[in-house]
């Protein structure tokens, strides 16, 4: 020990014990550190992004949020799941002057939750030109999102449609995936015989669309966008048209080979995600994302598992899928918290993270479709993706959401025998022209 002035100064040990003293300041320090940045980081103010979305997909939404509210402890994501009709409700909240943070809106004009045109002419939606994930969106999805100004929507991901069959239930009848129309209507009649369900199809409109759409397809492919064009300026109409005439009679086919369950007239989209969880029924024709519906329902993977195959053609190879680009996210521009709504949609739209939605949500995310990498249940669809088999849904180029509400509402009629081919292709007629 060693006296400095009235300080004492004892020696513990010589330098091992100075070094050991030394590191342990430095660790005190440190926690002292920690303690004080954790401290700062709990007493941050919390910033609530409100954010509506429909409730169909509420179950990928909820898991997105969760995810996001653990990576961003200080941003809170009230989310609105609107049930039904999403985009009349949200119109109805936009006009009241309640407007979300983040809400959800398709590309493209031809559907009802098209909120594009709706808010872009309010002057709403905040203008995402700049933002690092528009270099990723595709060139053929852009023009859905975007005006001549700039990029108001995140496209988060694309619904593929196609014929998605049950794996494990068609091998057990000794029956593979049809490669053509005419091996369509063959498989109905075995799996009818069987005393299964071919193709799970709901009434309801925008579902029983989606059918008639995939049938479609393949006339239509290749054609869409300039029929479109045609259309808009009189030169043609849908009763004129060799392919929708032949889709709607492709259709009545189906009936005839007892494709559909006897009570295909009042099936709830419920009742179809059990028939397809369950095995009841082995098919499904249309929209990728409704399996989004079927896989939480599969008690034996064994026995139910799903896998798609274009909807095919009337020769081998003439198959097609019709994409829907999805789960799109717009910011509006007068929001008090727009840095917290940029992050969440930021957020979203990083590669993994938006990859992994639109794994859980039934589709294809943007990045993997571009890189033909899919979701291991859309395997079967891979060779169609790399042949280019694709076009852009038409509905999502239509003028309006009336005319994808009239051809569901008339393929109903098709099925139960109120329509015909004629009538459900002069109702498209009248609605187009209504405007």
């Amino acid at each position: 020990m060693m006296k400095t002035g009235s300080v004492v100064v004892r020696r513990f040990g010589g330098r091992n014990s100075r070094r050991a003293l030394a590191a342990g300041i430095a660790a005190l320090a440190l926690a002292a550190t920690a303690t004080t940045m954790a401290a700062s980081v709990s007493a941050a103010p919390t910033v609530t992004v409100n954010f509506a979305t429909q409730a169909i997909a509420q179950a990928s939404w909820a898991k997105a949020v969760a995810e996001f509210e653990q990576a961003n402890p200080n941003i809170k994501i009230n989310a609105k799941y609107l049930p039904g009709d999403y985009g009349g409700l949200l119109k109805t909240q936009i006009n009241a002057g309640n407007i979300p943070d983040v809400f959800y809106t398709a590309p493209g004009n031809g559907a009802s939750q098209s909120l594009l045109p709706f808010v872009y002419r309010k002057g709403l939606l905040m203008n995402l030109k700049n933002e690092a994930f528009v270099k990723r969106i595709p060139a053929f999805v852009k023009p859905l999102v975007s005006t001549s100004k700039g990029v108001y929507s995140w496209p988060g991901d694309i619904n593929i449609l196609a014929l998605w069959y049950n794996r494990p239930g068609l091998r057990a009848l000794g029956i593979k995936p049809p490669e053509t129309f005419p091996e369509l209507l063959t498989l109905c009649r075995k799996v009818s015989a069987a005393g299964k369900i071919p193709v799970a199809l709901a009434t309801v409109p925008s579902n029983s669309a989606g059918t008639l759409i995939a049938v479609a397809g393949t006339p239509l492919k290749a054609m869409a966008p300039a029929w479109m064009k045609a259309r808009k300026k009189g030169q043609t109409t849908f009763a004129a048209s060799a392919g929708w005439r032949g889709a709607a009679d492709s259709v009545l086919k189906m009936k005839s080979a007892n494709c559909f369950s006897p009570g295909v007239a009042s099936s709830p989209i419920q009742q179809v995600f059990g028939q397809l969880a369950t095995g009841q029924a082995l098919i499904y024709a249309g929209a990728s994302q409704i399996l989004n519906g079927v896989f939480p329902l599969i008690k034996d993977r064994s026995a139910v598992d799903f896998n798609g195959v274009p909807f095919p053609g009337a020769k081998k190879g003439q198959g097609a899928v019709l994409l829907t680009p999805n789960d799109g996210l717009s910011v509006w521009v007068h929001s008090k918290v727009r840095d917290a709504a940029l992050t969440f949609v930021r957020y979203l739209a990083d590669t993994k993270n938006a990859a992994r939605f639109a794994a859980s949500n039934g589709n294809a995310d943007l990045e993997g479709f571009e890189k033909n990498k899919l979701p291991g249940f859309m395997s079967g669809i891979l060779p169609a993706v790399k042949n280019k088999q694709t076009q852009l849904n038409p509905a999502s180029i239509w003028p309006n959401p009336r005319l994808r509400e009239a051809l569901g509402t008339t393929t109903i009629g098709l099925l139960t025998g109120q329509k015909t081919t004629a009538q459900t292709l002069a109702d498209l007629d009248r609605t187009y022209s209504e405007g």
